[in-house]
């Protein structure tokens, strides 16, 4: 789905001289964003015991994305 979204968003947004970059780039930041969120749930469940604690700061990661996508406007 990621590929897709960032395709089409930045398709709408950007001339299209600046479609690679802008891909590569948002890419770039899923990938590290993938590999880094598992370490930090860990880490996160770790600290506090709970693996739960965990999946409530996901979830209110995912309820603040979801927030931002509905408010966002087209550039």
């Amino acid at each position: 789905m990621a590929p897709g979204a960032v395709t089409n968003f930045t398709r709408q947004n950007l001339p299209p001289q600046n479609w690679g970059h802008s891909i590569s780039l948002f890419t770039l930041v899923f990938a590290i964003s993938q590999t880094a969120g598992p370490y930090g749930a860990g880490l996160a469940g770790d600290l506090a015991g709970n693996i739960g604690v965990s999946l409530l700061a996901a979830s209110g990661i995912l309820l603040l994305g979801a927030a931002a996508a509905f408010f966002q406007r087209a550039i």
